[in-house]
């Protein structure tokens, strides 16, 4: 099986994959056959150890998280079924979902002596059992996903631009539920708006939501309101399905005075921050960019 699986093309099992996910009203099973075949073991290692990452039963009591991840994939199918959205943005999230949590098994690690011993050494038939001891409950593993996202989409051969909204969709998937329990104001709304792109606010809302439901829970039970309450922040922001824009740009500055270089654009950035920090209006921002412009040990 490892030799024929090694014969296939990129675009083969790219293409496989999109029926999948775009065709199956439940993709989970012909991603578990794909995994009892060896494909993830073999083909896809990224993925080899998602099985073996247990997950805190606090927030995860559907268990590890391959079993999460299939159950997000088969939440996104569910919340998509209804939606007019095209094919190719359709894969888009699939992808993004399937990958959301490959940095989990990087950044996993237990408190407890015998739950280190068996996931250094892989688990056994009836061994997945929930003890106490854990420790970061996978920290950090949105950024520790990228890299094995990007491995994996390269070997998939999915183009340059799908490919750079997949990363921004893994690298922030927590941030709706984020914000949402912080009390963001607008000026965080808009940040995560312009750090996501080329991916928007409204793709993101898909894979958050799919995430929140990928639990075991049914999805029209699952409580929503993060996901409600950030559209509708957005929308009136107008950053919904694109990043917001520049407040002040670079010909407000050459106007003022400043020349055009890379101070110009160190700047322009601090006067965005500025923006979304305080949200400070042009004319307020002009006036600081005025301030400083003599002053370079400042920005």
């Amino acid at each position: 099986m490892t030799d024929t699986l090694n014969t296939v093309s990129k675009e083969r099992f790219a293409e496989e994959f999109k029926k999948l996910f775009l065709k199956s009203p439940k993709p989970s099973v012909g991603l578990q056959l794909a995994w009892d075949l060896g494909l993830f073991d073999k083909t896809f290692p990224e993925f080899r150890h998602m099985a073996d990452t247990l997950q805190s039963p606090d927030w995860h009591p559907e268990g590890d998280v391959w079993t999460h991840t299939k159950m997000v994939v088969d939440a996104l199918s569910e919340l998509l079924s209804d939606s007019d959205l095209e094919d190719g943005q359709r894969f888009t999230l699939f992808l993004a979902v399937l990958c959301h949590d490959l940095g989990k098994p990087e950044v996993t690690w237990y408190d407890n002596p015998v739950l280190k011993v068996v996931k250094d050494g892989g688990f056994k038939s009836g061994e997945k059992v929930f003890v106490g001891g854990w420790d970061t409950f996978a920290r950090g593993h949105e950024e520790a996903g990228l890299a094995p996202t990007k491995t994996f989409l390269e070997k998939l051969n999915v183009d340059q631009a799908t490919t750079a909204k997949v990363l921004k969709l893994v690298e922030y998937h927590l941030k709706p539920v984020t914000l949402y329990k912080d009390k963001a104001g607008k000026g965080a709304v808009k940040r995560l708006a312009r750090n996501l792109h080329p991916a928007t606010l409204s793709e993101l809302l898909w894979v958050a939501k799919a995430d929140q439901a990928g639990r075991g829970t049914p999805v029209e039970k699952v409580d929503f309101s993060f996901a409600g309450w950030l559209e509708s922040q957005a929308t009136d922001l107008d950053v919904l399905e694109e990043k917001p824009a520049p407040v002040v740009n670079g010909k407000d500055l050459l106007k003022l005075g400043y020349s055009s270089g890379s101070r110009l654009g160190k700047v322009l950035k601090k006067l965005t921050e500025l923006h979304e920090e305080f949200e400070l209006n042009k004319e307020e921002l002009l006036d600081y960019a005025h301030f400083i412009m003599d002053k370079p040990e400042v920005v």
